[in-house]
C-alpha cells in the first residue's frame, strides 16, 4: 500500500490496490469516484516480445505535430492498429501476426505415414485481435546524440520541423495513471463494444472487490515493439500467438522508430480514435519541448 501513495489520482477519487507490484502479473487496483459513485478496475501489465531483449529502462519520447501537442491542446490521441494500417506508409500487419503452419501440417502427414522434407510445405495465416485496443505510441529515447539525430530526422519528415515532443520519465507510473484517466475520462457504453466474456470478467472483478458492481475493466499493456519480417512458425497449438502480442509486433522496416506502446483495452473499440483530456496528474508525468531540444534525449 505504501507504493500506492506515489500514484497521483483525480480529486474525489479513492484507490484500492490488490498486489501492486512491478511483476509480470501486473498491477490491479480499483478506482472509485465519490461524486458519481462509479467504480472501475484498472489492470496494468508490462510485456516484451523481442527475441533479443535489452534493458527496458530509460525515458520515452512522443513526437507530435505542433498543433497536436498535449501542451497546446490539453489532450492526447489514442488510435487503433486499424487506423495505423490505413495510413499511407503504415504497416498493413499492424495489430496482426502472420504465422506459418507448415511444420504442423508436416507433422500431421507424418502421423499418416507420409514423409515430407522439412521446409518443403508452407501454409500461412494472419491472426488479429477481436478486441482492437487503442494505442498511445512513443519511442525509446536514444541515449547518444547520433542516434537521437537519426530519430529526429525520421519524425521531422512525418511531423514537420516544428514538431513538439513529450518526454515520459517513468513509464510504469505513466501506464498506471493512463489507466485511471481512461477509466474516468471516456464513455465506455458509447465508445466500446461489450460481449459476454467481457461482462463475465467485469463481474468476477466486482466480486473480488466486495461484490459491488464495476462500471468498466480497463487494461493497460505496455512494452517495446518487436520487429520481425518472417512468419511466426507454429509447431503446436501452444505456439499460437496471444492476442496482446499482435499489437506489439511490426516489420523491421519500421525498426528505426524504436517504438514503445501503451495499449488500452476496455472492450471492442467502436471508434478508431479517442481524445483523452490530460489530467493534471498525467501532465505532471510528461515534460514538453521541441524536436531539436537535444537535452531532452540526454540524462
Amino acid at each position: 500500500m505504501e507504493r500506492l501513495k506515489k500514484l497521483p489520482i483525480a480529486p474525489d477519487c479513492d484507490l484500492q490496490a490488490v498486489g501492486l507490484s512491478d511483476s509480470r502479473s501486473g498491477d490491479v487496483f480499483l478506482v472509485s469516484h465519490r461524486r458519481s459513485g462509479s467504480r472501475h478496475v484498472v489492470r496494468v501489465a508490462f510485456v516484451d516480445f523481442r527475441e533479443r531483449r535489452s534493458v527496458t529502462g530509460g525515458r520515452l519520447v512522443r513526437f507530435n505535430r505542433k498543433e497536436d501537442s498535449p501542451e497546446a491542446t490539453g489532450k492526447i490521441l489514442l488510435r487503433t492498429p486499424g487506423f495505423y494500417q490505413k495510413q499511407e506508409g503504415g504497416d498493413e500487419l499492424d495489430g496482426a501476426v502472420s504465422v506459418d503452419y507448415g511444420r504442423v501440417m508436416s507433422d500431421q502427414f507424418a502421423k499418416g505415414g507420409m514423409s515430407i522434407p522439412d521446409g518443403s510445405l508452407s501454409s500461412t495465416a494472419v491472426f488479429s485481435w477481436m478486441y482492437e485496443p487503442w494505442i498511445y505510441c512513443t519511442s525509446v529515447a536514444p541515449k547518444d546524440r547520433a542516434t537521437a539525430e537519426k530519430l529526429e530526422r525520421r519524425f521531422s519528415k512525418e511531423k514537420g520541423p516544428d514538431a513538439s515532443i513529450a518526454v515520459i520519465e517513468d513509464r510504469t507510473l505513466f501506464a498506471r495513471q493512463l489507466g485511471v484517466d481512461i477509466a474516468l475520462g471516456i464513455d465506455t457504453r458509447r465508445d466500446t463494444r461489450m460481449d459476454g466474456i467481457q461482462l463475465l470478467r467485469r463481474h468476477a472483478w466486482a466480486l473480488a472487490f466486495g461484490g459491488r458492481s464495476v462500471d468498466a475493466l480497463v487494461e493497460v499493456v505496455h512494452g517495446p515493439v518487436a520487429y520481425r519480417d518472417e512468419d511466426l512458425v507454429i509447431r503446436n497449438h501452444s505456439d499460437l500467438p496471444g492476442a496482446v502480442r499482435m499489437c506489439f509486433t511490426k516489420r523491421t522496416k519500421f525498426a528505426e522508430e524504436q517504438e514503445y506502446r501503451f495499449a488500452v483495452v476496455v472492450g471492442g473499440a467502436k471508434v478508431d480514435t479517442i481524445e483523452l483530456g490530460v489530467s493534471t496528474a498525467l501532465g505532471d508525468l510528461m515534460t514538453f519541448g521541441h524536436l531539436r531540444d537535444g537535452k531532452l534525449f540526454q540524462r
